[in-house]
């Protein structure tokens, strides 16, 4: 029963892990989209072009 739970707890710590990193990936993804979109109204207000 003792390996039972070791192996569940093992499972949960496993898929939260996973679910923090998809979190954190998700996040990465959308700061980087904001700020695509906050350089490219900068080019625009400053009426510059991005290279």
């Amino acid at each position: 029963m003792r390996t039972e739970r070791k192996k569940e707890k093992g499972v949960r710590d496993r898929i939260a892990e996973a679910i923090v990193d998809l979190i954190r990936a998700e996040s990465d993804r959308a700061y980087q989209i904001a700020q695509k979109q906050v350089d490219g109204i900068l080019c625009k207000t400053l009426g510059e072009h991005k290279r």
